[in-house]
């Protein structure tokens, strides 16, 4: 098995009864080297990656990159 970050891992590894489970996104990105290694901002920052209100990191999307 490679090793894919938070951000690559196919949905259903957060998927329970087909419910996208905060508890379960945040425990796998505690888990994830490259988010724990990544310092965030928030939101209003406009940082690359933020963290919302209860700490699950994003990606914000800049542009149209195809």
């Amino acid at each position: 098995m490679s090793h894919l970050d938070a951000f690559s891992r196919h949905v259903d590894t957060v998927i329970h009864e087909n419910i996208l489970d905060r508890c379960n996104i945040l425990r796998e990105q505690a888990k994830d080297i490259f988010c724990v290694k990544e310092k965030p901002g928030i939101y209003s920052s406009r940082c690359e990656f933020f963290l919302d209100d209860e700490g699950v990191m994003y990606r914000r999307l800049t542009g149209n990159k195809h």
